[in-house]
């Protein structure tokens, strides 16, 4: 897995959202990862998204800092063997770049997070 890369995960019991890598893999291997969700009025704006710039987003949306999770390789491998993991298209450069500095100013990343993303900031050495 890549910066950029998305995935749908098709488990049942979850809810069917975009994932998004946001971060090189960690020691540990280990990726940070967020998800698209539709926009609201309370919404976190602090990365919108809209219909078009990837073709699963159709209506007005935002990256939702407040789920981020670190993702372990052996967990995406699981959701493979399982049938779970939808890999889907990456996400432009740009849209990558917004949502990293999304997760940089959003009140909603945690700390841990917010480092792991920095580490991996595109046009960043």
């Amino acid at each position: 897995m890549n910066p950029g890369d998305t995935f749908l995960n098709s488990n049942p019991a979850s809810p069917q959202h975009l994932w998004i890598v946001a971060s090189n893999r960690t020691e540990n291997n280990r990726y940070v990862i967020f998800n698209f969700t539709t926009k609201r009025p309370d919404s976190d704006l602090s990365c919108e998204v809209q219909p078009g710039e990837h073709p699963f987003i159709t209506r007005e949306s935002v990256v939702a800092y407040d789920r981020g999770q670190l993702i372990a390789i052996t967990t995406t491998r699981l959701m493979q063997d399982l049938g779970f993991y939808q890999a889907m298209a990456p996400v432009s450069i740009e849209l990558l770049r917004r949502i990293q500095e999304g997760a940089l100013r959003s009140e909603h990343t945690t700390k841990k997070l917010r480092d792991l993303v920095s580490l991996s900031l595109i046009g960043h050495v």
